[in-house]
């Protein structure tokens, strides 16, 4: 579909922004059964309804916005302050 379709690392990043601020539509559908599955897998949450609890939870309260801001300050930090 259209809307889960990105041509450039640009628009990409403004999907998951968009998402990460609470946007609906399938993006969001796709990030959050992306994440419940990795829950799942990751023995965080007990089933995929649990999982995907879990992860509208955290885009509803910032918290997967504030974990890729991290993420992102990390990886572009120089070696020797990591």
């Amino acid at each position: 579909p259209s809307a889960l379709r990105v041509d450039s690392p640009q628009q990409s990043a403004f999907v998951i922004s968009e998402v990460l601020a609470g946007k609906g539509g399938a993006p969001r559908e796709i990030v959050a059964l992306n994440a419940a599955a990795a829950l799942t897998v990751g023995g965080v949450a007990q089933s995929l309804n649990e999982g995907l609890t879990m992860a509208f939870d955290a885009i509803d309260n910032g918290s997967a916005r504030q974990a890729l801001k991290a993420l992102i300050e990390l990886t572009n930090a120089s070696p020797a302050s990591a």
